[in-house]
């Protein structure tokens, strides 16, 4: 069958009280009405790169933004999605901004991307400010203050409060502090050297805060880490688990505090 689908991303359209799922797929993006989830309505594509194993979603106010980390030739992409339920509007297609990113994240009015590559060069993380939406504008670089020694690849991060948990492979768990006044990252902790490690590959925060969870991809089986960060500058490890023995844990994803 090949590879059909890849990331997806939800959204509410406030102003119409409107539900929406924002779907990758291997030649685009679709975004679906689910508002009434029995009856779930297509409503527009925005086609992409052909045969793309990876696309990315996040959303901030209205926009929609979309990227890949599939070869080059490749684009980064905006969306406005205002007009939906009847359409969306592609608004930026280009390598302009970057033109290729494994993974997003948005926080406060700030888009994270990790392993972009630019029309020249490359970096294990960028931010991006969002204070216009249409068009985000290049903050900061990891590599400008935090050596590629110390973290040569961000697969994946969750930001909360400029507080970035960045999953940062066979180099393990970062946590960074961004400050905006001063427009530099400032390292917090590392947590690498843990039983069970692997290619640390995502995590997510409980709603307090207290505690992450994180998943190792690679090598295949490694159970899934809960580590107390309430004092961020000393993570400790509080349990590890597993669903089923040869179970291999990929995105962990938390509502709540438990």
């Amino acid at each position: 069958m090949g590879n059909r689908y890849s990331g997806c991303w939800g959204w509410y359209q406030s102003n119409k009280n409107r539900e929406y799922v924002i779907s990758g797929a291997a030649n685009g993006t679709y975004f679906i009405d689910i508002t009434n989830p029995q009856n779930p309505v297509v409503c527009d594509f925005v086609g992409g790169k052909k045969g793309c194993t990876w696309r990315e979603i996040k959303t901030y106010q209205n926009y929609c933004y979309v990227a890949s980390d599939d070869a080059k030739p490749n684009t980064f992409q905006i969306i406005d999605m205002q007009y939906l339920p009847d359409s969306v509007q592609l608004i930026h297609n280009s390598n302009s901004i970057f033109e290729r990113g494994h993974t997003l994240w948005i926080d406060q009015n700030k888009l994270y991307v990790g392993m972009t590559t630019f029309s020249t060069g490359s970096s294990p993380m960028s931010i991006f400010s969002l204070a216009t939406p249409s068009a985000p504008v290049l903050l900061k670089r990891i590599e400008q203050d935090i050596s590629i020694n110390l973290i040569n690849q961000v697969h994946d991060m969750l930001v909360r409060n400029d507080t970035i948990y960045a999953s940062a492979g066979w180099q393990g768990l970062h946590i960074l502090k961004y400050v905006p006044a001063q427009n530099t990252l400032q390292p917090l902790s590392t947590y690498a050297s843990y039983p069970f490690a692997g290619y640390n590959h995502s995590s997510f925060l409980t709603q307090n805060g207290k505690y992450l969870l994180f998943c190792d991809e690679s090598p295949a089986s490694l159970p899934v880490h809960m580590i107390d960060v309430q004092n961020i500058n000393n993570p400790q490890l509080l349990q590890t688990f597993k669903m089923r023995p040869q179970t291999t844990a990929h995105n962990p994803y938390i509502i709540g505090n438990q």
